[in-house]
């Protein structure tokens, strides 16, 4: 017995020995915590690929430091990058990667492909684009943090949960991507480098691996509704008849439920946007507790909602790109009908219609 204890206890220490014999002190690595990607100014058919990592060196005349290379492809670029710094590029902290709109435009898949194929950048890294070059926004200083990349990274991530844009990291992107029925969408940035500002309320619509269109404002937050990612933020809406005055929900939660069907050769889908909320705000001096008051103000902001709805759906058939997931319903309900290479067609032929119900669950103080 104790013989077989001894054995246990070498193999497993052997073990733990062998697992780690290629681990690097953190001291040997240049970590890398964002990448950005621009169409080179000095040849367009090349990128200009800039890494950002801080300056652990202790006296360094800057917290961090930038370096950039151009490059036919990030592959290419990864060689050229560690051939100008001092320490082993380490891409497996990154946050955020950026692309230019620029560069977005023209497609940006073969630029990501190394990213894939090596296990070097995280799943999880976020993807956003901006409205400058990426090296311009790399070099913001925010106010806030440190590094532009735990700024940028936290502000998606509020503005998600304020349902403003999606949330698109490099595994989400490639699946759906790769997914027959429905098209990538990621975080826009705008970024006036004059007023050192930055601002994220804008949607980049793609069609396969290229950016299309943009979307905003309150749009963009229609899309996040059909999306289903109903989670927090404020929507106001006019009165009728008296633009003086507003109501504001504030959101809450919510879901959508999608029904397809297939008659005399026309595809028909028909959502409905279910959407939880307090009321926020009433500007016309009234009793809020009434119960058809609270139906009219609930049919109000329907009313409202509805035409963003139908104006975001038609503003994707215009550029044939299904970034909602129409088509995944379509693919599970109707496989004789629904073709993965003619479903940018199908989908601009369909009639789609959406209508959202809204709930107000609470009023707040009355006057």
């Amino acid at each position: 017995m104790k013989k077989l204890l001894k054995f246990l206890t070498l193999f497993v220490a052997l073990g733990l020995l062998t697992s780690c014999w290629d681990a690097k002190n953190l001291e040997e690595l240049l970590i890398i915590y964002t990448v950005g990607f621009d169409v080179s100014k000095e040849d367009p058919e090349k990128l200009s690929i800039t890494v950002a990592f801080p300056t652990i060196i202790e006296g360094a005349p800057k917290d961090k430091a930038e370096v950039t290379t151009q490059s036919p492809s990030l592959g290419g670029g990864e060689q050229n990058l560690q051939n100008k710094v001092y320490r082993e590029i380490s891409y497996g902290n990154t946050r955020v990667v950026i692309f230019s709109e620029e560069l977005a435009r023209k497609g940006i898949y073969h630029h990501i492909d190394s990213m894939l194929r090596e296990p070097l950048f995280p799943a999880t890294s976020r993807f956003v684009i901006v409205n400058t070059r990426a090296i311009d926004l790399i070099n913001y200083d925010p106010p806030m943090s440190l590094f532009v990349s735990e700024f940028l990274f936290d502000a998606v991530r509020q503005s998600n949960r304020y349902t403003a844009v999606p949330f698109t990291t490099l595994r989400n992107f490639n699946h759906q991507l790769f997914t027959d029925g429905i098209e990538p969408a990621l975080p826009y940035i705008v970024y006036d480098s004059e007023g050192e500002s930055i601002t994220i309320n804008c949607i980049a619509l793609f069609f396969e691996d290229r950016m299309v269109d943009i979307i905003r404002d309150d749009m963009a937050m229609a899309f996040m509704l059909l999306r289903g990612e109903v989670n927090h933020g404020f929507i106001t809406a006019p009165l009728p008849e008296d633009d003086k005055h507003h109501l504001t929900i504030s959101l809450t939660g919510g879901h959508t439920k999608i029904k397809t069907s297939v008659k005399d050769d026309v595809l028909y889908i028909n959502q409905e946007v279910i959407i939880n909320a307090d009321l926020s705000e009433f500007t016309r001096v009234d009793s809020i507790f009434d119960a058809a008051m609270l139906e009219s103000f609930e049919k109000i902001m329907e009313d409202y909602l509805d035409d963003l709805l139908s104006t975001t759906i038609e503003r994707m058939k215009k550029n044939r790109c299904d970034n909602i997931g129409y088509g995944l319903h379509v693919r599970a309900n109707h496989p004789d009908f629904f073709e993965k290479d003619e479903w940018c067609c199908l989908f601009l032929d369909a009639v789609v219609e959406a209508k959202s119900d809204v709930r107000i669950k609470k009023v707040g103080i009355s006057h």
